[in-house]
């Protein structure tokens, strides 16, 4: 994977106001960046959120064809991260490669 998709996901994460700090980016066939998009928290006191690729999934419309996904810890360096059963499902259902972003 190339460092700067790497850096991009990074920073993203970075941007997360969530406890887990997650980005995932949307690539074209390509391989150009068609989005990025982080973790959010919707009711923070109970710990729910809406899921980084569960985000980018739906504002590009499934229309992307390789999802990168990553976690930052507070240091800024990447931790290990797999996606939860409901979105490997979202991710399946539109024939999405997943590659991930875990560790250094």
């Amino acid at each position: 994977m190339k460092r700067e998709i790497a850096e991009k996901v990074r920073a993203k994460a970075l941007e997360s106001g969530s406890r887990f700090r997650v980005a995932a980016m949307g690539l074209s066939k390509k391989g150009n960046v068609i989005a990025c998009k982080n973790n959010v928290s919707r009711f923070p006191r109970h710990g729910g959120g809406i899921h980084a690729e569960e985000n980018l999934i739906k504002s590009t419309g499934g229309r992307i064809h390789t999802l990168v996904l990553g976690r930052v810890g507070r240091s800024g360096k990447f931790r290990p991260i797999n996606p939860c059963s409901k979105c490997r499902k979202m991710i399946n259902k539109y024939n999405i490669k997943l590659e991930t972003i875990n560790g250094e």
